[in-house]
């Protein structure tokens, strides 16, 4: 089953989803976000129906193989950036350690749960059309999702650094509606987040 397959919203899972992201965007701490991502994500759908997420497509190598292209682009994309501006690149205060990476993966991990596997899923839902329907890009689950994204980061962040959540989330709503599942956008989100953590252009 795609993101779009399956049976339209109902009122219960629309305010289901709502009562989620309120709790995504009232938490207090890193800790209480990433359990309220978790919660609604897979709550939610046991509890009054939705969708629930997939973690592979059909072909698995084909979801990290798309991950992996997109992630290409972004790192190509910053380079350009870097030569055009006399930038360099530095490594971050952050040290590589375990303790650090396994809170990073399962930030990525909480954040595509929710906001891919289970807002975006059931936006294209609720949102779907007919033969004529929107794809790619212009798919209005993919920049709602991307924009809901974006929103949920300006508690933590400000509005400036939150904006720039954008970018990197129509990329992997965009991996999710190509592929249906979460690995593509898990990986890229992933790998995005621990260069974000390591490195550092100034």
């Amino acid at each position: 089953m795609t993101e779009t397959e399956g049976a339209p919203t109902t009122g219960r899972e629309s305010v289901a989803a709502v009562v989620a992201l309120a709790a995504v965007l009232l938490a207090a701490d890193p800790g209480t976000r990433v359990a309220a991502l978790i919660a609604g994500a897979l709550l939610v759908p046991l509890l009054v129906g939705g969708p629930r997420p997939r973690l592979f497509g059909r072909a698995i190598g084909a979801d990290l193989g798309l991950a992996a292209g997109l992630l290409l682009v972004v790192l190509a994309g910053q380079g350009v950036f870097v030569l055009l501006t006399g930038s360099e690149v530095v490594l971050a205060a952050a040290r590589p350690d375990l303790p650090l990476v396994l809170w990073t993966a399962l930030e990525a991990f909480a954040e595509e749960l929710f906001f891919r596997g289970f807002l975006q899923a059931l936006l294209a839902r609720r949102l779907r059309a007919g033969p004529g329907a929107a794809r790619g890009l212009a798919d209005p689950a993919v920049l709602l999702s991307a924009l809901v994204f974006a929103a949920a980061h300006a508690t933590r962040l400000g509005p400036g650094p939150a904006l720039l959540r954008f970018f990197p989330g129509l990329l992997f709503a965009w991996s999710f509606r190509r592929s249906g599942a979460l690995a593509a956008p898990f990986a890229l989100h992933l790998a995005l987040n621990l260069i974000d953590a390591f490195l550092r252009i100034r």
